[in-house]
């Protein structure tokens, strides 16, 4: 009886683990991507330094936009994050838009709207 109460607890403790994982992806966007596989940028934040990050990405890695803050006092302007290739090429995400990279080469994220901003990527 003693073997059969602890596999069934650990069984109900599995599962409910396993629905909080879940539950904290859903809750966290950040949850599902490692943060060697997040790029961040940040623009006009008093005090702080500007970051536009960059990497070589690899033709076909996928990129979502994970996150999106804008200036508080202007909540629709038109914040997203932008991603540019070295040679120019842009690509425009909106928050949770995806996209391929069509080739290998260095980008850079950069964070469009009003300014301060902070926008972040996924990578896959």
């Amino acid at each position: 009886m003693t073997a059969r109460y602890c596999t069934m607890l650990s069984l109900t403790l599995l599962v409910s683990l396993v629905h909080l994982t879940a539950q904290d992806q859903e809750d966290d966007p950040h949850k599902g991507f490692r943060p060697s596989m997040r790029m961040e940028s940040r623009l006009g934040y008093p005090g702080h330094a500007d970051v536009i990050t960059h990497r070589h990405i690899a033709k076909d890695t996928h990129a979502k936009c994970i996150q999106v803050e804008s200036h508080p006092g202007q909540a629709d302007d038109g914040a997203a994050c932008l991603l540019r290739y070295d040679t120019g090429e842009k690509y425009r995400l909106n928050f949770v838009e995806s996209l391929r990279f069509p080739r290998d080469g260095e980008v850079y994220l950069e964070c469009s709207g009003t300014k301060p901003a902070r926008c972040v990527i996924g990578l896959w």
